[in-house]
């Protein structure tokens, strides 16, 4: 796909966003604000091709998919806003964990990474019980799988050997215009995938 045509399908995204966005129920707003996201993503991923940043352009793509997949399991049932938001909330609390943990180390070390406000802050937010809950184990691959969508997470995790954390591929890794190519189709597709989704439940209820 062709930059001009992959900014095309991005101006069609936005327009039907627009359109159908205001249909949406409350109980679909989470769902939604993934949509936007994912619209905002593939807009970067075009910019930065545009400007041959082909490697930072698929790091942002790999994070669209995540938002594609929260998006697409909220809006089949694949998964529930109760469990994102234990999701959001179990992630939080092993993050505030480690970095406890990791400030315990700086102190013998002399290091000062926290503020004091901070280190209350943080103190409190641990010692609420309400903050630890289970791990509902809820993930981009779990998701996709269920969806039949594994293409999807193969692309992702493409990504996140090439273009997502620092290793020797990331180091060297730059997009050809054969692989950017297929990037641009990939924005393409889960673009036009959200898009039939969201007209399926929104457009076909509009009033004859």
């Amino acid at each position: 796909m062709s930059l001009d045509k992959a900014d095309g399908v991005v101006r069609k995204a936005e327009a039907q966003f627009k359109e159908l966005a205001p249909q949406v129920g409350e109980d679909q707003q989470l769902a939604l604000q993934f949509w936007a996201k994912l619209i905002a993503n593939s807009k970067a991923v075009v910019s930065l091709a545009s400007a041959h940043y082909g490697s930072p352009a698929a790091m942002v793509h790999r994070v669209s998919i995540e938002h594609f997949a929260y998006m697409y399991g909220l809006v089949n049932g694949v998964i529930t806003v109760e469990g994102a938001e234990q999701q959001l909330k179990f992630d939080i609390h092993k993050n505030a964990k480690g970095l406890d943990s990791a400030q315990r180390r700086d102190d013998k070390a002399g290091r000062d990474v926290l503020t004091q406000e901070n280190r209350q802050h943080l103190a409190e937010f641990l010692d609420d019980a309400g903050n630890q809950v289970a791990d509902p184990g809820i993930s981009v691959y779990n998701i996709l799988g269920a969806l039949d969508l594994d293409f999807v997470y193969n692309i992702y995790r493409l990504y996140s050997v090439n273009a997502s954390h620092a290793n020797a591929f990331s180091c060297r890794w730059n997009p050809n215009e054969a692989e950017i190519t297929v990037l641009l189709d990939n924005v393409n597709d889960l673009l036009e995938i959200a898009g039939a989704v969201w007209q399926e439940r929104l457009g076909n209820s509009q009033p004859a």
